[in-house]
């Protein structure tokens, strides 16, 4: 789905927007591959990784991008004033080896009218950086409220309930209310609420951890039974709306 200046990737089966990939120019073109997501923004051609949504290389062309097709054989084939030709295979190696690359003799992103980008995983300064930024956000009980409406907006407010509702289940067993059966009970409702597949607010976390969570029996219940699953939560909200947030009404007018 594309809306101006974002592309937002959802699970139809949970109804559930599970990222939002933000670019500087407004999106013309979409092409999906089994590894990656290409998107044409004006002259530039962006690559994502179709698991984290992390960009991977960006390619200023010389002329605007006004369509984008990948056949059975992984060929992207760009459209602008004339059409090029890429393999996907040795565009994606080339990245990695930090080199360019030419393509059934048509120019790939080799010359010199063209810039490539390559971005590798970020640094764990960015990460550290980001955070500080979310944790700023979860501690602070006013802007917590603020990124509350915000997910709202965006259809993704399970993200951040299902964090609270694990906060105090957690909360919960360190206050002193160890009974085992209550304690249980608490944890089946989170289960029920966010984690079972037909869950009404269902997170969006790996398939094998949700599989597991699933099967979790009254006496399996621990004060760490959702770590896992409250991590990955945290890294979808910090990768795909923190800094959306900060750019808001709501993250301006605050500073988180």
């Amino acid at each position: 789905a594309g809306e101006d200046k974002l592309v937002k990737v959802w699970d139809i089966s949970l109804k559930t927007c599970v990222a939002t990939i933000v670019h500087d120019q407004k999106v013309s073109s979409l092409a999906v591959d089994s590894d990656l997501v290409l998107t044409g923004a004006d002259r530039l051609l962006g690559g994502f990784d179709r698991c984290s949504f992390e960009k991977v290389f960006e390619i200023e062309l010389p002329e605007k991008i006004t369509a984008l097709h990948i056949d059975e054989n992984r060929q992207l084939y760009t459209a602008e004033s004339s059409i090029r030709t890429w393999s996907l295979e040795s565009l994606v190696g080339a990245v990695r080896k930090g080199k360019g690359s030419r393509t059934h003799g048509v120019v790939g992103f080799n010359d010199e009218n063209e810039n490539i980008k390559s971005f590798p995983q970020q640094s764990q300064i960015e990460n550290d950086h980001k955070s500080t930024k979310l944790e700023r956000i979860l501690n602070n009980p006013k802007l917590r409220g603020q990124f509350m409406q915000f997910l709202k907006d965006s259809y993704a407010e399970e993200s951040l309930s299902f964090w609270i509702a694990t906060q105090r289940y957690r909360e919960f067993y360190d206050g002193g209310n160890c009974d085992a059966g209550a304690l249980s009970q608490l944890g089946l409702e989170i289960i029920q609420e966010y984690i079972s597949s037909d869950a009404p607010r269902a997170v969006n976390i790996n398939s094998s951890l949700r599989d597991e969570l699933e099967q979790m029996n009254s006496k399996s219940f621990s004060p760490d039974t959702f770590n896992r699953a409250e991590k990955e939560v945290l890294v979808l909200l910090d990768t795909n709306f923190v800094y959306r947030f900060s750019e808001t009404v709501y993250g301006s007018s605050s500073s988180p």
